[in-house]
């Protein structure tokens, strides 16, 4: 076959434009194979993908990413009169710091509160001081003074205060005794009306009663001393005063005498069923 330049033209123009086709498939299957090219900005990890933050942690119903901070509470609630106690517990590469469990804490009002969850409210201005027993043959221990030296200045004078607790059942106190009295210079004291203790004298009367122009102390019938007796008195007692307790409120009275500058604190260990 014998071909005219016309003829040999048309064929270089067909293998051209087969040649063409079969270039632009090719770019098109290389352009919709993806593969994953780094970028001047970074790369953004696909979602389930670890994206450098940290492992997590989780604390109660809630989890924490990596250096997240959860403020935890020592318990959930806490008797009337008792302080509510946090830390602030981090998440650290999956571990999370600290030791508190409750996520929150709640102080319970007074009419909840009995020996079980100790002094429910004080009158006065005297401080109360609790140490829970930790293991069932411990006592619990409940302070209750001023809680320092010279505190009152008399000439001389009388101090009343009060502190008032609820017992759900009196019958549930294994024990409860008056095992420590600092005072200066007279103290009288007592559980729901009932005298427990005098000192530095022992007395008759449910308080002590001051002579202001004599600056005498009246302790018993027919027995008084002067007011003024320079001593700081500390006594170790062991006095009984579970006999005194009845269902529902308690109230412990004290009266101080002080001439010059004085104070008074005692101490009360005790038991319980809740224990």
């Amino acid at each position: 076959m014998v071909f005219s330049k016309k003829n040999k033209l048309i064929l270089t123009l067909i293998v051209i434009s087969i040649s063409n086709i079969l270039f632009f498939q090719n770019c098109s299957k290389t352009q919709f194979n993806k593969v994953e090219q780094p970028s001047e900005f970074g790369s953004v990890a696909p979602a389930g993908v670890d994206d450098g933050s940290g492992p997590q942690c989780s604390f109660a119903d809630q989890i924490l990413n990596d250096q997240e901070i959860v403020t935890a509470y020592q318990a959930s609630t806490v008797p009337f009169g008792s302080s509510c106690i946090s830390e602030s517990r981090v998440c650290g590469k999956g571990t999370l710091s600290g030791s508190y469990e409750a996520k929150s804490c709640q102080v319970l009002p007074p009419e909840t509160a009995d020996l079980c969850s100790h002094v429910s409210q004080v009158i006065g201005d005297m401080r109360t001081d609790i140490k829970t027993a930790i293991g069932s043959e411990d006592y619990s221990i409940l302070e209750f003074g001023t809680f320092a030296d010279n505190y009152w200045v008399g000439n001389p004078e009388t101090f009343d205060r009060k502190l008032e607790f609820f017992v759900e059942n009196p019958e549930l106190v294994s024990e409860f005794n008056l095992v420590q009295a600092v005072y200066d210079d007279w103290i009288a004291i007592a559980v729901n009306g009932r005298s427990v203790y005098y000192g530095p004298y022992t007395g008759t009367m449910t308080k002590l009663v001051v002579d202001l122009n004599t600056k005498l102390v009246q302790y018993a019938d027919g027995l008084s001393s002067r007011a003024e007796l320079s001593t700081n008195w500390n006594k170790t007692l062991d006095i009984n005063i579970k006999p005194y307790l009845i269902s529902g409120k308690n109230t412990i009275t004290v009266r101080t005498v002080v001439a010059g500058a004085g104070e008074s604190f005692m101490k009360f260990k005790y038991k319980t069923a809740c224990q």
